[in-house]
């Protein structure tokens, strides 16, 4: 039986270039779980049928120890089913097929959350402050409010505050875009994404911890 409740917030990872234009996973809502299967809830926006039945790897915060661990399996979507939420509610979901046993995910495989301004979460950059797009134990994606030369494969040194407390950080800059290639909007705007370098127990675990509690808070905020 897989550390998974009813109500855990997953991620759905596909393998290949099945979903080449999300750089994280796909967030689903657990709503039933057994031995081999997991009912959840349809994704935003609802996955295509084409992926029905294509290995993926569903990843998950297993909090039945002291430290949360992001531990995942692979397996594949069967299908659709009419799940009954409550009584007086019924609620397309998918339904996941376990192939494999559960094992602690790489920390760059991590769920990326995206923490509001006042959520106790700070990344500097050349002692400036940038804006958080989403972060995960092993990684980040910011925009940057002033201009700095980026280079991918870059090594820089991050300042990740924690509700105060703060960590230097080495990391590689994984890859650097302007919105007006994306979508259009103002050029002088930049963002970056990071991949922390090196093992630092001190810092995973108090990250680990806060973006445990973030998702939480954001699952009990969804189910109301």
């Amino acid at each position: 039986m897989v550390s998974i409740e009813p109500g855990t917030l997953v991620e759905l990872l596909f393998d290949g270039d099945d979903w080449t234009n999300r750089s994280a996973g796909i967030q689903a809502i657990a709503y039933s779980v057994s031995d081999k299967h997991i009912v959840l809830s349809q994704t935003t926006p609802p996955l295509a049928k084409a992926l029905f039945g294509k290995r993926l790897r569903l990843t998950y915060l297993d909090k039945s120890g002291d430290i949360p661990l992001r531990c995942g399996f692979e397996g594949r979507l069967r299908g659709l089913v009419d799940h009954e939420r409550s009584p007086s509610e019924r609620v397309p979901a998918l339904v996941f097929e376990r192939e494999s046993d559960p094992e602690t995910c790489n920390l760059r495989e991590n769920f990326r959350i995206k923490p509001s301004t006042d959520a106790g979460l700070e990344i500097l950059l050349k002692a400036t402050r940038v804006v958080i797009v989403d972060i995960s134990e092993g990684g980040a994606c910011v925009r940057l409010i002033n201009e700095v030369t980026l280079n991918p494969g870059d090594t820089v040194k991050l300042t990740i505050a924690v509700d105060g407390r703060s960590f230097d950080v080495e990391s590689k800059v994984v890859r650097v875009w302007s919105p007006q290639t994306a979508c259009g909007n103002n050029g002088r705007q930049q963002f970056a994404s990071f991949r922390f370098l090196g093992n630092q127990a001190a810092r995973e675990n108090v990250l680990a911890r806060k973006i445990f509690d973030l998702e939480r808070s954001q699952i009990q905020n969804k189910i109301r």
